[in-house]
């Protein structure tokens, strides 16, 4: 499990090390998805995209959006 909060325009830069390091059933969460949602965009719709994670957003406090790794 990997728990993001930090400088969120960083975010899409780190995707590549932070897929690689995250093993199948790992989880990826991320904070304040919903209270910066222009600042988390670039980041969400990469790895939305990405085949080998599944997503979603939890709206709770300041949101989650969190992504499981599905496949190697």
């Amino acid at each position: 499990m990997i728990f993001l909060d930090s400088e969120r325009p960083e975010y899409p830069g780190w995707w590549p090390y932070l897929r690689r390091v995250l093993r199948p059933g790992g989880l990826l969460i991320v904070d304040n998805a919903t209270s910066h949602v222009e600042q988390m965009a670039p980041f969400v719709a990469l790895v939305t995209a990405d085949p080998e994670f599944a997503t979603c957003l939890i709206p709770v406090g300041k949101g989650e959006f969190l992504a499981v790794k599905t496949s190697s």
